[in-house]
């Protein structure tokens, strides 16, 4: 769905089930938050047209990034310092000079 003269939009899908959700392709490498995410990306259309995904700590982490960047799309979302993988030391160094 599009937001008339906005250049928003909008794809939604409910979640039937954990066995459903799990069998999404993109699952197994970025898991069940980014997948979703991949997943709705991929189902809108919008995928190598050069897009921003804006999503919410629950769906952004540090591999939805690298996910939506092979979908040919930018990323903005937050991510939590106590995520897997996030590298809280280097971002810590950098802050503090």
């Amino acid at each position: 769905m599009s937001a008339v003269g906005t250049n928003v939009t909008t794809t939604l899908e409910c979640v039937q089930s954990k066995q459903i959700n799990d069998s999404h392709k993109y699952t197994k490498e970025y898991g069940a938050g980014a997948a979703s995410v991949l997943h709705l990306a991929e189902k809108s259309g919008i995928t190598g047209i050069d897009c921003v995904v804006i999503a919410d700590s629950w769906f952004g982490g540090v591999r939805l990034p690298p996910g939506l960047r092979k979908m040919g799309l930018h990323n903005i979302s937050m991510i939590k310092t106590g995520s897997a993988g996030f590298c809280k030391e280097e971002l810590q160094k950098k802050l503090m000079g």
